[in-house]
């Protein structure tokens, strides 16, 4: 919460975006395949992460990013978001059952949080991982959180105190 008061750039990946939205006063399905109301399918609770595809709001700080409306991620996750937290606008869907795959807190200048791993995208770790398409979707991510925090130090942010 300190770092989203402060204008701090935030990245939240998978728990991450479960905290986000519970600290800013959201709710979590425990368990999606006991708790979801519709049908939670290829979301993976094993190491192995499933594959699915995401539809992407044209509106959105992901979009300008990615440079893409709908596009494929990986999942490896049990909990899903429920309640939306104060100022959190959802901003991905997986377009099969409709969990939440990504937020942003458009108020501030970039809190973006996704329920997938970007840094598992294009990995070889596996002979199903995909191919270099999910490296540049991972790329982009981190290249713009990357470029959030630098221009946040570049313009004298970083001796700011934290409340």
């Amino acid at each position: 919460n300190n770092a989203i008061e402060n204008d701090i750039p935030v990245l939240g990946i998978c728990r991450g975006i479960q905290i986000i939205n519970v600290a800013l006063g959201g709710s979590l399905y425990q368990d999606i395949d006991d708790l979801y109301p519709r049908p939670a399918r290829n979301h993976g609770k094993k190491i192995d992460d499933d594959w699915h595809d995401t539809t992407i709001e044209t509106d959105s700080l992901l979009v300008d990013i990615l440079c893409k409306s709908r596009d494929k991620v990986n999942s490896a996750h049990h909990q899903a978001i429920k309640k939306i937290g104060e100022g959190l606008v959802v901003t991905a869907q997986s377009i099969e059952d409709g969990i939440i795959e990504a937020m942003e807190y458009p108020a501030k200048p970039f809190v973006v949080a996704v329920q997938y791993h970007p840094e598992r995208m294009g990995k070889d770790r596996k002979k199903h991982y995909p191919d270099r398409e999910y490296l540049e979707h991972a790329t982009r991510l981190f290249d713009a959180f990357i470029g959030a925090a630098s221009d946040r130090k570049n313009l004298g942010f970083d001796s700011k105190p934290v409340k």
